[in-house]
């Protein structure tokens, strides 16, 4: 079975999964001016962020908490909708604790008091060297976003080929996540619980380039949230939004092909 986009003004648009990125790009679209068609394989919208319902209790089976709430918040305005109308956050308050062997807690917290008092306790006097962080730790996180994230490149060349020659120089690419974060703070521990965010790239701080400081930075900065009920909360959101839109999502139809002609897309096999 060969589906096509309907022929009508403007552009038609076919997006291959409901996962959270699919969804964020249909309403994208769809507020451009296409005409947007989702297609799911799965009975739920979500992908990877998708949800077990038992007895009355829900369960998310991917991502469990959202980091970086502006993110989606700048997608929702992009297609002219307000966020908070269509997807509640809590706040994770603190947002993680780590517990050594000997007792020794640390919790880190978007609340700068907080966070201060935190790793003063672990480093009496660092309070300075802890703002030093998070102003370096903003510089990479702004220019990461601006030229990497938000960029396509061919190879990892023409990626850091993007940044400038200051920026380049900002970045600590050269040195370890670990040292990086040792050239402002004396405590292990510090240093340990700030390098662990380094798993979130399956990495070791020992190993993964100083520049990753932006992924503890980034959750200091602007906290860590849950959406009510749960993540799947999230993309509930997204997918009442984007039927509002005017995108169309069917769901239990599998993309087995494309169909082409030359080289453009003209429709696709289920």
């Amino acid at each position: 079975m060969t589906v096509a986009p309907q022929q009508g003004n403007g552009r038609e648009v076919i997006i291959v999964g409901a996962g959270i990125g699919g969804l964020a790009l249909a309403m994208l679209l769809q507020a451009r001016g296409c005409r947007v068609t989702v297609l799911e394989k799965n009975a739920r919208p979500g992908g990877r962020a998708n949800v077990i319902e038992e007895e009355g209790f829900r369960f998310d089976t991917g991502p469990s908490l959202v980091n970086y709430p502006w993110v989606f918040r700048e997608v929702f305005e992009t297609a002219g909708l307000r966020f908070q109308d269509y997807v509640s956050l809590l706040p994770v308050e603190p947002s993680v604790q780590f517990q050594w062997p000997d007792g020794t807690r640390l919790a880190l917290s978007s609340d700068v008091q907080r966070l201060r008092e935190a790793f003063e306790a672990l480093e009496p006097g660092c309070a300075a060297r802890m703002f030093d962080f998070l102003a370096d730790s903003e510089t990479k996180y702004d220019f990461s976003f601006r030229k990497l994230v938000r960029n396509n490149a061919a190879n990892p060349l023409a990626w850091f080929g993007a940044m400038s020659p200051r920026e380049m120089a900002a970045s600590s690419v050269w040195r370890s996540l670990y040292r990086q974060l040792a050239r402002f703070f004396g405590s292990p521990r510090l240093c340990e619980a700030l390098g662990s965010y380094g798993m979130y790239l399956g990495g070791s701080p020992w190993d993964l380039p100083g520049l990753f400081s932006i992924l503890a930075y980034g959750e200091l900065a602007y906290g860590l949230w849950l959406p009510r009920g749960g993540v799947y909360g999230l993309v509930e959101g997204m997918v009442r939004a984007a039927r509002e839109l005017g995108v169309e999502l069917l769901l239990e139809q599998e993309v087995r092909g494309v169909r082409t002609e030359g080289a453009r897309v003209t429709g696709v096999v289920l």
